[in-house]
């Protein structure tokens, strides 16, 4: 009778061992992609959020203000976000800015809506633009 040697051989194991390191590259790409995702994602939310932030703020003083709404939006705080504030006719088109009737302007009504823009940067993103018409 002859007796085999129990457990596995030297080229066993590394076959074992190069098909795990292998499987563990293979998935660990997929991975770290998903989490640079991740974080890019969460940063866009905090962009948008804070764009959303200045749009209120920017809308609730052009609503109280709506005659001359560009002296108390220069008031507002100071951040990274910009904000334009357009009129807009009845046809829907860009008339001027909103400073107009405050620096005495000929026309004797306020126009149709105002048109506020605020534009958010992001790191190494495209920045956050936000659109919203006032009436």
């Amino acid at each position: 009778m002859r007796r085999t040697a129990a457990g596995l051989s030297m080229v066993e194991v590394l076959v074992a061992i190069l098909l795990l390191g292998l499987i563990v590259v293979l998935t660990a790409q997929p991975l770290i992609n998903s989490l640079n995702i991740s974080g890019t994602s969460s940063t866009t939310l905090a962009g948008t959020r804070k764009a959303q932030d200045v749009m209120e703020r920017a809308r609730s003083v052009v609503m109280a203000n709506y005659n001359a709404p560009m002296g108390p939006l220069s008031l507002m705080p100071k951040d990274t976000s910009t904000v334009i504030c357009q009129d807009i006719s009845l046809a829907n088109v860009v008339t001027g800015s909103c400073n107009d009737m405050a620096a005495g302007s000929n026309s004797l009504f306020a126009p149709f809506k105002r048109r506020l823009i605020v534009t958010t940067p992001i790191d190494k993103q495209t920045p956050v633009v936000l659109t919203l018409d006032v009436r």
